[in-house]
Formats: C-alpha cells, sequence, structure tokens
C-alpha cells in the first residue's frame, strides 16, 4: 500500500493521472476487497476531474463508483472494528470528497450533506491516533470552512439536519493539517492557496 500511495502521490502531483489509475487498478484486481485502493482511485479521479483531463463524464463517473465502493467496503470492516480510527478516516475521508466534488459543482446542499458524513466519522478518530487526528483537521477544516460560508438558507439548517460550522475555525484546523498533516498537508496547503 506505501508504495501504491507514493506512486500515486507523485504521479498526481505531476499531472500523470492515468499512470496512477493503472498502477491503483492493478492493485485492486490482486486486493478486490481493500477499500484503500478503492480510496486512493476515487482520489485520483476527483484531482483528474477538477483539472478537466480528458472526458469528465467518465471520470466523474469512476470518481463516484469508486467512493461508493470505498464506503461499501469499509463500512462492513466498520461493523466488526467499530473503534478502528484508520477505518473512520477513510469513510470520512471518501464522503469528504464526495462533498468537494459536489461543491465544484455548485451543488452546495448535497456538498454539506457529505460533508456532514465526513466530519461525523472523523470526529470519531478522536484522540486514539494523534498523528491521524491532525490529518483528519483537513476534512474537519473544509466542512467548517465551507458550510460556515455557505448560504443563509443552508446555514439555518446546520444545527437541525447537520453540523454546526465555524468558518476561522475552519481556517485554523487547515493550518494546522498544512503545517503538521503526514497524509494531507500538501492538499491542505493547496486549499489555503485558493481559499
Amino acid at each position: 500500500l506505501c508504495s501504491c500511495i507514493n506512486n500515486k502521490c507523485q504521479a498526481v502531483y505531476n499531472e500523470k493521472f492515468d499512470s496512477a489509475v493503472i498502477d491503483i487498478k492493478k492493485k485492486i484486481i490482486d486486493n478486490p476487497d481493500d477499500p484503500r485502493y478503492y480510496f486512493l482511485l476515487g482520489s485520483t479521479y476527483y484531482w483528474k476531474t477538477l483539472f478537466n483531463y480528458d472526458d469528465n463524464i467518465t471520470n466523474e463517473n469512476m470518481f463516484l463508483e469508486s467512493f461508493d465502493k470505498c464506503i461499501e467496503l469499509t463500512s462492513q470492516k466498520v461493523t466488526v472494528e467499530p473503534n478502528n480510527p484508520w477505518l473512520h478516516f477513510i469513510i470520512g475521508a471518501s464522503y469528504g470528497y464526495k462533498g468537494l466534488f459536489y461543491r465544484s459543482k455548485e451543488e452546495t446542499f448535497s456538498a454539506v450533506k457529505f460533508g456532514s458524513k465526513a466530519i461525523a466519522h472523523l470526529h470519531k478518530i478522536g484522540e486514539t491516533d494523534p498523528a491521524l487526528l491532525i490529518d483528519s483537521y483537513y476534512g474537519l477544516g473544509i466542512y467548517n470552512y465551507y458550510a460556515g460560508n455557505a448560504g443563509f438558507f443552508i446555514r439555518l439548517l446546520l444545527p437541525v439536519f447537520f453540523e454546526t460550522a465555524d468558518p476561522d475555525k475552519g481556517l485554523r484546523l487547515l493550518k494546522i493539517s498544512s503545517e503538521k498533516g503526514t497524509l494531507t498537508n500538501t492538499e491542505a496547503q493547496f486549499m489555503l492557496a485558493n481559499i
């Protein structure tokens, strides 16, 4: 998994998305029930879609299918290991990517819905894994910043249907993730630069 993550990151950061997809799909063939590879595949398609490469409809469909499969497989594992912080991180990050996807489509309600599902899982990480908790600040920061800056109607719905959000807290969490995160620091830096 580590070599696959390193290869994926190098390929994505150098905009060699097809190379990353090929590498990850080979791993999925060997590990069809491992949700982590579907997560890597989905995140690669997210970045590929974000930068408008090739056929975006195909990329978007692959993005959604990969994360749906990841969430399905990880949810099965959570029933057996409900206190495993990594499982909650993977599910939370998967929902978070879906939230970011719908945000890019300007579908704010769907973005907040998936973002809220993400942070519900990220909050379950708690203090069991301090390093992973720092990395979870990326997702928590994004949700707080964007949901907290959503339109009035969405902000009105937050305390009733979703997790509440504070944009200032979001910026603080993103800054911590960008400086101290081990998995999310680069993406947090990218997000802060966009903000």
